[in-house]
């Protein structure tokens, strides 16, 4: 009974809400967390849960140290979906994927090094134009323009008219939801541990707070359960007064009312439920509550600012914020203000490689009904269902490439409520995202305006002890749009807004709902289509002039294609409030909600008493006696909270991955459908990343899925396929015996032969078939640039008017011509064997039939099959199949298959068909080691290198002497290391550096494990035999890191060239690691129990397992720069490090031994190399004294380089001298001298401050490594004030050769955000 009597207390008045502004000050307390992180990404904390740490002390330093996972960055989502947005989103504009390389590093043997295929290409490294142009095998695709003087006069004329009025759109579309989102995480081990003291802060209040009011209520006792808290405050003589009033209270009283009628509507099924087990409750915001108003930011104003945990780390976008009244479906959310061109703002320099300016407005409204229930064990189900609207407009200006990403949340302060009962109290927060992202090259202008009305709708099942299941689903939709672009691009613009709505029961799990509308463009071409046009056909330039003729080379142009992508996803987090939120809040929101609520509580029963309603004449005498008891009980209950010590900075959990609901490419250019491109600018590529500082949880504790609606429209297309086969209808492609490929037909009939000698061999015929062989896992298919590979025979582009038929040992059996005509071999040109196998690009699939690059061959019909070109008016048939096993060439116009479409975003690609679902559950990472299924690779000192189990043994020690020491063993392993950034992991051609050693493939036959030290402790060949160190030969040391080429994962394995090692086992009793090379032999086996079982040997081989090439590039999924690590107080970039030797020296030093420079930071002199000495080589890569950021400058301890004002470049000491000023015009300006500094400015989050392959771009300025022998300083407008040899000497501009400039940016850290 005292319990219920409790629960009637604490409910009769509960409801509070908090006002927009706040302190957002972290001070005392919660400044204890933040040193925390920062000691532990120095190394100065070393996580390990002991007896001397009381819980909450051990949950805080696990926290923080999983925050690191966030460190990805948006780089990762979660695992087995069919839908890893983000990642697929990268994979197109990504420089550095795997078969699209930067010209410097375009060479195809993995035993060369950067630079080294340059003049086969035809290019020079270093050179503006080489830099920019991509890659792939012997070929070069065409660059986008990079700078705004190169587009042609008519597309730089649109692309400064757009923006110069007021952005009109489309009506409004209706559509259906298209997708279903299932995620169930499982927490276990530390990320348990850190969700459970979370939630435990949450548990504290609602039992505080809660004996509070029921020990005063019990000393009342009686009626006083009808005024809940205010009994704290109420001595028994007033009491005795207000009671005469409880039965005319008792006839007004609602809990809904009562408790939540403030901002839900009781009318509408808002209701509240209090019981011993625990608490309901329905809310459907009122239309005049501040929950359900329209909440927006106009363009203009303020400037970019620079980032921190209230913005998750990324530049605020500028804007003025507002709020409107609440509007109904079918009004105007936002009316239309101003042209955008009149208030765009300057993004930092460095955003993009020249230049870039925007404007974003945009208004968001969501109303949802919530439905949350919550157990005394805190188990809770929350629901959401309700319709959000946004409105969006901008205009973005750029010159050359981008990686930049922006946020603006608003109102600062997120609104907020609270509803209380004995058993705990339910928090809701609200707050409005913004996001803008530039990726790729995007020169020109681009403006867009878009609308969704769309409805969101799913719940959340979860509980303290780690477990959640979420399901959700965008059941309809309406959509308008209106877009202009005039634009040079190989890019993408999204712009995304949402609601971001977080329910915390207490006790329970936060849970964070984000849905968000997306626009998002993506082009690959030069483009031009002014506002409000939808007649593509006349407004398309696709500009043909090559910038790199060379009769050496072929080279491939830019498709010419665009699409707007409009998709509304779900993002769900939990275990934890959002950094942004709990940042914005300050430390002490639940103290002023209390306050706020019981004034309010008192207010709602003066109302009662003494209103229209009242019952009985005099009641106001009560009035100033519930007034006072409500002042006094707010002081009671508020000064319980600071004891109660409660800390909100964990970082919430990632419980489901940005996931599309819904997409349609609602602008596309003519011809977008049969291009070569469509796949990667439309639907099946666009995507938004997963937020910072938001943990990413292991793979083996979540799971992720989608599938289609039952609303959703249309039917997938598959491409059934075998040993060595694929099926096209009622016709088969098939490697008969690596010898013969052959095309036949279900009936029995063979219609053609082509033999490896490259000879053609015509039906009709009944030997050769494929049919005999079952459908079922795919063998033997591969992809790449433009080309399907089966077995030995590969079918490719090899260029936009040849596709020709290659057998692996050169000779080309036939050539399909785009004019109609067909070519035999034996013949050896325009093959495409020179591309490495990688992501398939320019690759698709529709009913019957697949394309490539710009041909189509598959099912016309019952009897037919055809190889046609799809370019052009004139779509030209060059062959055709027929059932009874006879070909007709063409030229011809019919039995075209030009009319049928690709299949829609939601089906599985032809990558997914043969190599599974995206899965980036292959491994994870942390400071110095990669982590496969149950087994680590660790560098553990600097001095040994480790193949550790999970289970506690140590199977194999490699010693930076070149010494092996075997296990069984317990030491040396790397299990106590939490996962996260992977700090000290870099990669390179064919081998990845883990700290001082080096993994990776010498040639085709030769893997090895050599250290910095010029050991190499152990070599694998690829006949099975192993061959250990000491020894000087086959290291990996010669070569430079950079981008991660010929490698790829699959999973629990790596992939090294042609080397896989990883967790051979199916289970965990198998306890297997392997390595393996592809021909077949496994070198090694090393056993959980510690014990290893060398080659030649056949079994435990990962051969068998597909690459995941289509999950995108490794380097892009660790989320670390290419060619760039941190280390203490330095960055290596290349072959060259540059950082502060001690207190007083900083220098710039070269792998092989000499440091080219020396400053001195006390007397601000300069020392010149050749030397030796102050070279930082030998330091390792531990997390310790790592650099810091700030506005375009990095600090390495005592020094700062970065661009001061566009035009000067500096490094400057903390003791006030200046070293060295790099002129933007090429002139060099020595120090001593106190000018030009850079300590005036704040350090926190990095702003205008770059990466990409091999260079770090501040401000207007790059600093990078050319082609691992040449280091240089160079400005945009082209000039080059220094170069730094490898043989120490120092080469003074002004000069306009040896830039990094035209490498594209890159989305990375080098550092965990």
């Amino acid at each position: 009974m005292e319990r219920l009597l409790g629960l009637l207390i604490w409910a009769a008045f509960t409801l509070s809400s908090q006002a927009e502004t706040c302190d957002a000050s972290l001070e005392g307390a919660a400044c204890a967390p933040a040193l925390l992180q920062k000691q532990l990404a120095q190394g100065q904390v070393e996580v390990n849960i002991s007896e001397e740490l009381g819980e909450a002390s051990a949950a805080q330093d696990v926290s923080h140290a999983l925050v690191a996972r966030s460190a990805r960055a948006g780089r990762q989502d979660l695992s087995r979906t069919q839908e890893l947005d983000s990642v697929v989103s990268a994979k197109i504009f990504d420089d550095i994927a795997d078969g699209f390389e930067s010209a410097a590093n375009a060479v195809a043997d993995v035993t060369t090094d950067i630079g080294e295929g340059v003049v086969s290409v035809g290019l020079t490294v270093g050179d503006y134009v080489g830099n920019a142009a991509t890659v792939v095998g012997s070929s070069i695709v065409e660059a986008a323009e990079t700078t705004v003087d190169a587009l042609p006069s008519e597309i730089k004329s649109a692309a400064q008219s757009l923006g110069n009025a007021v952005v009109s759109t489309t009506h409004f579309v209706a559509d259906v939801g298209e997708m279903v989102a299932d995620g169930a995480v499982d927490l276990a081990g530390d990320a348990l541990q850190v969700a459970q003291y979370a939630v435990s802060q949450g548990a504290k209040v609602g039992s505080k707070l809660g004996d509070k009011i029921s020990s005063a209520a019990n000393a009342l006792g009686g009626e006083i359960a009808k005024l809940g808290d205010l009994a704290v405050g109420l001595a028994k003589a007033a009491w005795d007064e207000i009671k005469k009033f409880i039965n005319c209270f008792t006839q007004a009283f609602s809990l809904c009312n009562i408790l939540i009628g403030h901002f839900c509507d009781c009318e509408r099924g808002s209701s509240v439920s209090i019981s011993t087990s625990g608490l309901a409750m329905t809310c459907s915001f009122k239309t005049d509550s501040d929950f359900a108003k329209g909440y927006g930011f106009s363009a203009g104003g303020e400037s970019f600012q620079m980032g921190d945990d209230g913005s998750s780390g990324r530049v605020k976008i500028p804007g003025q914020t507002f709020f409107q009244s609440f509007k109904p479906k079918g009004d105007q959310l936002k009316a239309n203000q101003v042209a955008l061109n009149t208030v765009k703002q300057a993004a930092p320099k460095g955003s993009c490689e020249t230049s870039l300016a925007l404007s974003l407005e945009g208004v968001v409204q969501f109303a949802p009904t919530l439905g949350v229930s919550v157990n005394l064990n805190g188990d809770a189900e929350v629901s959401v269902e309700g319709l959000a609207r946004v409105s969006l407009a901008a205009l973005a200006t750029a010159q050359g490439s981008c990686a930049f990403i922006a946020e603006k949340r608003f109102p600062k302060k997120p609104l907020s409520k609270v509803v209380c009962g004995p058993v705990g109290c339910i928090s809701i927060m609200l707050q409005m995202l913004a996001e803008i992202e530039l990726k790729g090259v995007i020169t020109g202008s681009l403006e867009l305006a878009a609308g969704a009305d769309f409805h969101i709708k799913g719940k959340v099942l979860v509980n303290p002890r780690g477990h959640a299941d979420a399901d959700f689903e965008t059941p309809s939709i309406e959509h308008q749009f209106g877009m202009g672009l005039a634009v040079s691009s190989t890019g993408s613009t999204r712009v995304g807004m949402g609601p971001v709505l977080v329910v915390f029961p207490m006790p329970g799990v936060p849970i964070t709902f984000n849905p968000m509308m997306n626009a998002e463009v993506r082009a690959a071409g030069t483009l031009n289509m002014p506002m409000g046009s939808l007649l593509q056909e006349d407004v398309v330039l696709h500009t043909n002039v090559s910038k790199l003729s060379s009769s050496r080379v072929n080279t491939f142009d830019l498709c010419g294609a665009a699409a707007l992508n409009i998709y509304t996803d779900i993002d769900i987090q939990g275990y934890g409030l959002p950094k942004p939120m709990s940042f914005s809040l300050g430390t002490s929101w639940i103290e002023d909600a209390i306050k706020e609520r019981l004034v309010q509580g008192a207010r709602m029963f003066a109302a009662m008493v003494t209103g229209p309603t009242q019952c009985i004449p005099g009641a106001s005498q009560a009035v100033d006696l519930v007034m006072d008891a409500a002042l006094a009980a707010a002081g009671t209950l508020s000064s319980l909270i600071p004891d109660l010590n409660l800390d909100f900075t964990t970082p919430s959990s990632q419980l489901l991955a940005p996931t599309k609901l819904f997409c349609i490419e609602a602008f596309k250019t003519s011809g977008f459908d049969s291009s070569e491109c469509s796949q990667d600018l439309g639907c099946k590529s666009a995507g938004r990343p997963v937020s910072p500082m938001v943990v990413q949880v292991a793979p083996e504790q979540k799971h992720q899925t989608t599938h289609p609606s039952p609303q959703a429209s249309g039917t997938c297309h598959t491409v059934p396929m075998g040993d060595r086969f694929i099926q096209l209808g009622d016709w088969r492609l098939r490697d008969i015996d690596g010898q013969h490929f052959s095309v036949s037909h279900k009936g029995g009939y063979t219609a053609q032969i082509f033999r490896s000698d490259g000879t053609v061999h015509a039906g009709p015929r009944h030997d050769y078939t494929s049919w005999g062989r079952p459908i079922g896992a795919s063998r033997g298919i591969k992809f790449g640039f433009q080309f399907i590979q089966i077995g030995e025979w590969r079918l490719g582009v090899y260029d936009e008017t040849h596709m020709s038929l290659t057998h692996q040992g050169g000779q080309i059996s036939q050539i399909f011509r785009a004019d109609g005509t067909l070519h035999n071999g034996p013949r050896t040109d325009m093959h495409t064997f020179d591309r490495p196998e990688c992501a398939a690009s320019g690759v698709t699939l529709g009913n019957q039939f697949i394309q490539i690059g710009l041909f189509r061959l598959g099912q016309v019909d019952d009897t037919h099959m055809s190889v046609s070109h799809t370019a052009g008016r004139s779509h030209k048939t060059i062959q055709i199949y027929r059932a009874d096993g006879t070909t007709h060439s063409g030229p011809r116009d019919d039995y075209t298959l030009q009319s049928r479409h690709p299949v829609a975003w939601t089906c599985q690609s032809l990558e997914e068909i043969a190599h599974g679902a995206c899965n980036l559950d292959f491994g994870t990472f942390g400071d110095r080691f990669i982590q496969l299924g149950e087994w680590r690779l660790a560098d553990i000192d600097g001095n040994h290198f480790s193949i550790s189990h999970k289970d506690g043994y140590t199977a194999q020690i490699f010693h930076a002497a070149g010494t092996l020491h075997p296990g069984p063993r317990h030491d040396f392993g790397s299990w106590h290391r939490p996962l996260g950034y992977p700090y000290g992991i870099a990669f390179g051609r064919g081998f990845v550096q883990i700290g001082r050693f080096r993994l990776g493939q010498v040639d085709g036959t030769h893997l090895s494990i050599s250290s910095q030290s010029g050991q190499t402790a152990q070599i694998f060949n690829a006949q099975g035999t192993l061959h250990p160190g000491p020894r000087t030969d086959f290291g990996l040391w010669g070569r430079s890191v950079g981008p991660a080429t010929r490698i790829t994962f699959g999973e629990k394995f790596l992939e090294l060239g042609d080397f896989r090692l990883g967790d051979s086992g199916w289970s965990h009793e198998d306890g297997h690691f392997s390595v393996t090379h592809k021909d077949g032999m496994t070198i090694q086996i090393y056993r959980s129990d510690g014990t290893m079982h060398p080659g030649p040997r056949t079994d435990w081989s990962l051969n068998n397992r597909h690459p995941m090439w289509h999950c995108g590039n490794i380097q892009y999924n660790f989320g670390s720069c290419p060619g760039i690590v941190a280390g203490g107080n330095f960055l290596q970039i290349g072959e060259w490090r540059m950082g502060q030797v001690d207190a007083r020296h900083f220098s710039l030093s070269h792998q092989g031994g000499q440091t080219a420079q020396i400053f001195h930071g006390v007397d601000g002199t300069l020392h010149p190399g050749p030397r030796t000495d102050f070279n930082i080589w030998s330091w390792g890569l531990e997390p310790v004294n790592p650099i810091q950021f700030g506005d375009r400058f990095i600090q390495f301890g005592h020094f700062r380089l970065g661009d001061v004002d566009g035009n000067h470049l500096s490094i400057s000491s903390v003791y006030g001298q200046t070293m060295q000023i790099w002129s933007g015009h090429g002139t060099l300006h020595p120090g001593p001298r106190t000018d030009f500094s850079l300590w005036h400015r704040p350090s926190g989050e990095p702003v205008g401050v770059s990466f990409g392959d091999r260079f770090v771009q501040l401000g207007s300025f790059r600093v990078g490594d050319v082609d691992g022998e040449h280091f240089t300083v160079t400005h945009v407008s082209g000039s080059t004030a220094a170069i730094y040899r490898k043989d120490g000497t120092v080469h003074a501009g002004p000069r306009h050769d040896y830039t990094t400039f035209g490498r594209s940016l890159a989305e990375c850290h080098v550092l965990p955000p």
